[in-house]
């Protein structure tokens, strides 16, 4: 788009996952452009800071001038003026790349809008010719060196509430006062006194939106803005839709977008005489234009405007400029970017006469009553929802909260980076058996006196451990969050371990071990884990064996608390009627005397040895029982892998089924399907197991037709085989339904909100919010399924644990062969 000689150059960076290109290096990417996995490189341009510290939200860890493509490596950022790019919705990374490689120009990415229902792809990019699934596509442009273009913004529809206001506190994404006062009252007083609401009531229209805008000091004009998503009169502060919120001392405003906002031309009308540098031609824009000299021509339902570009994303933008650092609003809008050149006299300034330009960018609403909308499709709301909020003490403990002001109740506890993997062959089970010995009474309690203070709180207080994460939790009322807090600090750096209590200990942790046995798919997983990862840590039980149960001493519990219970290592989340600061103090008061390692690794780096996946099987006969029992896994996929929804989406392909169900043969799996109707196995759960590095993706059968084993077998690789090369449409959109559901309803209550975080923040370092989940799984197509299968799937080993009479099950080499079968 644009004449030539003010176009310095187009250029496209695409994701894309091949394995050749997870294992280029930076130093190679000069060999691989156009191969190169960009995510991976421009991820790490960027690393977190902890909370509270005084580095920004994005600074720079490391650039390279091999992090950008070919088209902008050759390009001197002295005379780069403005960088227009459209993005995928990851465009973090390179957003961190290019603010480092040209610090000085205007950089604008628009957020692609999500096509999977009219395309087919995640988002829908178009480069010379070629259509793209993510990365970026953009222009750079540039006029003379000597004078830049000027630079304006403005948003047309915004309705102004307020006078300029002092931020005078503020921490995260939270402004807590304004003017040294309440900022939701303001807020909602603004509101009433422009009659958005009567006196007597707060409601408002939920089409409506406020914005807390940052107001440039030297010219009074917005140079930030910023979304409005929550508010609370009682404690004062408001929630901003963005990393960070304005600092204190920043000059703000308080606006109101319309919901019934039309367009506004008048900021379009100008006497200057344009270059025309690009134009769009955009179906039934009648509306746009009243005769100013912008629209060139019109034919039938069609404008042809020039020096300008007009765009349309229902995912936001992110701007930055004036050496600034960005700043996104991820809310719909659609943009008009003009590129003017000042007039003089009767002659137009070329570039090569220090021409001195205006890049002029206007943000609107609504603003073309006649533009046919992008998609007819239902789309999920932005409804303001809680947010995570997390603050990292001096010693490394990270408190996390998701505050619900309105809940009486909420659930409290720690999580901690370290389970039955901290573990050696020796000391097996000693995580488990520290756990039972928690609530036998502290320095402070005896185990009666504790049991009676949670009984009389009404509170319930709980533990467990899995093979990377131990973890203690309470659930109370709101009132007596500090007291539960107290309660769990206590536990976790007091107990006694007393001589007693351990021996008394080891015959409870025995007869758990033996109703453990009686449940044959506990038994089965245990197995396969101990083939699929044999010799290896992750290969333990959690509860060890028995020999060790009864050897554990008292040494080896309180060395695995000196070792693990660290507070770089411990995450303490609050969720419900929890509030964040409070928590902090808690946290402050009681967990501030934690040890800290000698080596802090930060959450969620891997702090373990890599785990290797190992093709292998065993097989337990036992006649006697009704039913065999079946797991077949291949190696699955981490927390943090970019693979991990779309393997979560392919299990659900899967799916699950039990012959107790009515309708089986009508279920949506195909698998399903074939199972019932040849009566190969009585219920079947297919699964996705992760851990830090590593997991576990297979299916577990229970069948008691044991001449049909070999069959039964067969047929579920073959379902898998053809993952690799033909998953349909309608399968995969209903598996994604069924998985965003699973996934948001698990999120139903405080504790499971609390698991949530927790479990996130130790094992990826951050927390993903619903939202972003469910874009995570909507931007799953066939495509991605086919791919994942064939890297996942297709030819590789596989482990096999099986249980009971299993005489018909194939050898594991024939069962093997049917990894790649080519009949599906």
């Amino acid at each position: 788009m644009g004449r030539a000689e003010i176009q310095v150059g187009r250029w496209h960076a695409g994701r894309r996952r091949t394995e050749d290109s997870l294992k280029q290096t930076i130093s190679d990417l000069s060999e691989f452009d156009g191969k190169i996995n960009w995510e991976d490189v421009w991820d790490g341009a960027t690393h977190s800071v902890v909370a509270g510290s005084s580095e920004s939200p994005r600074q720079r860890k490391s650039f390279e001038p091999n992090m950008l493509p070919d088209a902008l490596r050759s390009l001197d950022p002295s005379g780069i003026d403005n960088i227009l790019y459209f993005s995928d919705k990851a465009p973090e990374g390179l957003e961190s790349v290019l603010e480092h490689a040209f610090p000085q120009a205007n950089k604008l990415s628009l957020i692609a809008s999500s096509t999977p229902f009219i395309t087919g792809r995640p988002v829908t990019l178009f480069h010379n010719g070629s259509i793209l699934s993510s990365g970026a596509v953009g222009v750079v442009l540039n006029s003379s060196p000597s004078s830049p273009p000027a630079f304006e913004l403005s948003f047309p529809p915004l309705v102004a509430l307020s006078c300029n206001l002092n931020v005078t506190s503020s921490e995260g994404n939270l402004i807590l006062s304004l003017d040294s006062g309440n900022p939701t009252q303001l807020l909602l007083d603004a509101i009433r006194k422009h009659g958005l609401s009567s006196s007597h009531t707060t409601w408002i229209d939920k089409e409506d939106e406020f914005y807390v805008a940052v107001v440039d000091r030297s010219n009074q004009q917005i140079s930030q803005l910023h979304r409005v998503t929550a508010g609370d009169p009682s404690r004062g502060a408001i929630s901003l839709d963005a990393e960070a919120a304005p600092k204190e001392g920043t000059i703000v405003r308080l606006y109101h977008f319309p919901r019934d906002a039309g367009e506004d031309t008048s900021t379009y009308t100008s006497d200057a005489i344009h270059d025309s540098i690009s134009f769009l031609v955009a179906p039934e824009i009648g509306s746009f234009g009243d005769g100013s000299e912008i629209v060139e021509k019109s034919a039938g339902d069609k404008v042809v405007v020039s020096d300008s570009f007009l765009a349309a994303s229902e995912n936001g933008f992110t701007l930055s400029r004036d050496g600034q650092g960005p700043w996104n609003l991820g809310r719909p809008f659609l943009y008009h970017v003009i590129h003017r050149r000042r007039k003089i006299g009767n002659t137009r300034v070329t570039e090569n006469t220090r021409a001195l330009g205006k890049l002029h960018f206007t943000f609107f609403r609504n603003g073309l009553s006649n533009v046919r909308p992008l998609r007819s499709f239902a789309t999920a709301v932005n409804i303001p929802a809680p947010i995570t909020e997390t603050t990292t003490l001096p010693n490394g403990l990270t408190v996390a909260t998701e505050s619900h002001p309105h809940a009486q109740t909420a659930t409290v506890g720690v999580w901690i980076d370290a389970g039955s993997r901290a573990e050696t062959d020796k000391t097996n089970g000693t995580a488990h058996f520290l756990e039972h010995m928690a609530f036998k009474g502290t320095s402070r309690r005896n185990q009666h006196a504790l049991e009676l203070e949670v009984e009389n709180l009404g509170a319930h207080l709980n533990a467990y451990t899995s093979r990377e994460q131990t973890v203690y939790y309470a659930k109370s009322f709101r009132k007596d969050v500090p007291v539960a807090i107290d309660i769990i600090s206590d536990i976790l750096q007091n107990s006694k371990l007393e001589n007693p209590a351990v021996e008394r200990e080891r015959d409870v942790i025995l007869r758990e071990q033996q109703e453990v046995d009686k449940q044959l798919e506990e038994v089965v997983f245990d197995h396969l884990h101990s083939v699929a990862f044999q010799g290896q840590p992750l290969g333990r039980t959690i509860l060890g064996p028995k020999a060790n149960i009864l050897s554990i001493k008292r040494d080896d519990l309180a060395n695995y608390i000196k070792t693990n219970y660290t507070a770089d290592r411990m995450v303490l989340v609050g969720a419900g009627g929890v509030d964040h600061q409070e928590l902090v103090k808690l946290a402050e008061k009681h967990f501030s005397s934690l040890p800290v390692s000698s080596d802090p690794i930060p959450l969620g780096r891997l702090a373990h040895p890599r785990t290797d996946f190992v093709g292998s099987e065993v097989r337990i006969r036992d006649d006697d029982l009704p039913c065999a029992h079946v797991a077949i896994a291949v190696e699955g996929v981490g927390w943090s892998s970019p693979d991990y929804f779309p393997m979560l989406a392919m299990q659900s392909i899967m799916g699950n089924w039990d012959r107790s169900l009515g309708a089986s043969s009508l279920l949506s799996s195909r698998l399903s399907h074939i199972i019932s109707s040849n009566n190969l196995a009585n219920s079947f759960m297919s699964f996705s197991t992760s851990y830090s590095d590593t997991g576990l993706w297979g299916i577990y059968l229970v069948s008691e037709n044991s001449m049909n084993l070999d069959d039964m077998a067969h047929f579920t690789l073959k379902e898998w085989t053809r993952m690799s090369m033909a998953p349909t449409d309608v399968e995969v959109e209903r598996a994604k339904s069924q998985l965003k559901a699973g996934l948001l309803l698990s999120l139903d209550g405080t504790t499971a909100i609390a698991e949530d975080i927790g479990r996130q923040l130790v094992t990826t370092g951050r927390r993903m919010t619903p939202k972003q989940i469910e874009n995570a799984v909507d931007a799953v197509t066939p495509d991605e399924i086919r791919r994942v299968a064939q890297k996942y799937l297709w030819d590789k080993d596989i482990s096999i644990a099986a249980l009971g009479p299993i005489e018909g099950l194939l050898d594991y080499n024939r069962m093997r062969a049917d990894m790649s079968s080519m009949i599906y």
